[in-house]
């Protein structure tokens, strides 16, 4: 698995709005382009690639010293395959290699991404009326 770094927001911003929709839509959330862009451009992005192909992407920031993950998204023909959890094994290699000695990341409580979080070893420390925020140890 690699991560390739790019600037390819606008693209990402809008696999995100459509794989979040029904969430938002469950949830009566309204989604706002611009304020996710203007949100997003600050995070670094890396596209996941396996042997050429691209499987999916991240988004990481830092904040008070912290290593967030701001999404982490696998294309739908490629989940279940083990590469959510493969990216969370090189993010938290980045993440104990750059010194930092925690990942947070934000899920949505009915979120399938819930449940990768957790079986990887995130434990929740914090919810908000729909997310549950999560910590792991790197």
């Amino acid at each position: 698995m690699d991560f390739i770094q790019s600037d390819r927001f606008e693209e990402s911003v809008a696999i995100i709005k459509k794989n979040m929709a029904p969430y938002y839509k469950e949830l009566n959330l309204v989604w706002d382009d611009e304020a996710k862009l203007s949100r997003y451009k600050e995070c670094s992005l890396w596209v996941i690639k396996i042997m050429n192909t691209e499987v999916g992407f991240y988004m990481a920031y830092e904040y008070e010293g912290m290593f967030y993950i701001a999404e982490l998204h696998i294309d739908s023909n490629y989940r279940n395959k083990g590469y959510g959890t493969e990216a969370l094994s090189k993010i938290r290699e980045i993440a104990a290699e750059s010194g930092y000695k925690e990942i947070r990341v934000g899920a949505f409580k009915n979120s399938g991404a819930l449940k990768l979080y957790e079986n990887f070893g995130f434990r929740r420390e914090g919810e908000t009326e729909y997310t549950h925020e999560l910590v792991a140890t790197t």
